[in-house]
């Protein structure tokens, strides 16, 4: 059986591994931040993320950066829903109704699939099924 003494040693140096590694990910956190923010403030596209509802990515080609380009028929959705929201006074409720009783739908192109195997959900990026739901633009 090891010593007191020993297992406090171990313990310290357990602790002072764990305060490395919170300072590691603490300075990558904040590169990553940096990153964003001055690709956000040259104007540059994210791709990691998805296009926003109304949006749809295209990819850089030569010579030319990557970018969104708007999706007029889902525009319109935009301008209504913003309409109703700053005239008319709709609650965030109310919208969300009336978007769904008007079939209105976001454009996922991947949604989890949460189908039980074996008694446990499948989680991650197995669980990702891309499913086309008739949206402009989707592909």
């Amino acid at each position: 059986m090891p010593s007191r003494c020993c297992i406090n040693i171990r313990l310290s140096l357990w602790k002072a591994g764990n305060r490395c590694l919170e300072y590691e990910k603490a300075q990558i956190s904040e590169r990553t931040r940096r990153g964003k923010r001055h690709r956000a403030q040259a104007g540059l596209v994210n791709a990691l993320t998805g296009a926003p509802f109304g949006y749809r990515y295209v990819r850089k080609a030569e010579g030319a950066p990557a970018r969104y380009e708007v999706l007029e028929s889902e525009a319109l959705v935009v301008r209504e829903v913003f309409r109703r929201y700053t005239e008319e006074w709709h609650s965030l409720g109310a919208l969300a109704r009336w978007l769904t009783t008007a079939g209105i739908r976001a454009c996922p192109l991947a949604v989890p699939d949460l189908t039980a195997t074996r008694g446990r959900a499948i989680k991650g990026l197995k669980g990702l099924k891309s499913v086309k739901r008739g949206c402009p633009g989707a592909s």
